[in-house]
């Protein structure tokens, strides 16, 4: 996959075990794709939903991360990014991440009880603005197609 390369190194695959470029680092890739470059608060998971906050720690995203107004993204590396290292987050554009058993396309969605994984039932859970399933989750916990478009709460 070919990447615009606003800054020379940039690689959404990359996990680094120092920081190569500073925390927050915005960078535009392909297919309208947006990252942000962050170091990991604990052991990220490829395609989960993580919380990023202000000084650019990642954690897997729960209803509190949610609650305290953190942006929204996505694990880029398909590795995932180990505990203290460094890699990209996508915070806008294409991909897949993990959502809930039965998860609806094009209806609100929701932090749910499993850190990382947003689902369509808002039981005591916070709303997720600016994702959007593109297809039904099958089985919970497996990647679906969704869009990013600046998530909040």
């Amino acid at each position: 996959m070919a990447y615009n390369i606003d800054i020379l190194g940039f690689n959404p695959e990359l996990t680094h075990t120092t920081a190569q470029f500073a925390v927050g680092t915005r960078v535009q890739g392909d297919a309208s794709a947006e990252y942000v470059y962050v170091v990991a608060g604990e052991a990220l998971t490829y395609k989960k939903f993580v919380s990023v906050n202000s000084s650019h720690s990642a954690a897997h995203l729960t209803k509190a991360l949610a609650d305290a107004g953190n942006r929204i993204g996505a694990v880029a590396p398909s590795g995932g990014i180990a505990s203290g290292s460094y890699g990209w987050v996508l915070i806008n554009g294409p991909f897949h991440g993990y959502f809930k058993n039965g998860c609806l396309p094009s209806v609100p969605l929701y932090t749910s009880a499993t850190a990382g994984a947003l689902d369509d039932t808002s039981a005591t859970q916070t709303r997720i603005y600016g994702v959007r399933c593109t297809d039904t989750a099958t089985a919970s916990n497996v990647a679906r197609t969704a869009i990013f478009c600046n998530p909040t709460t």
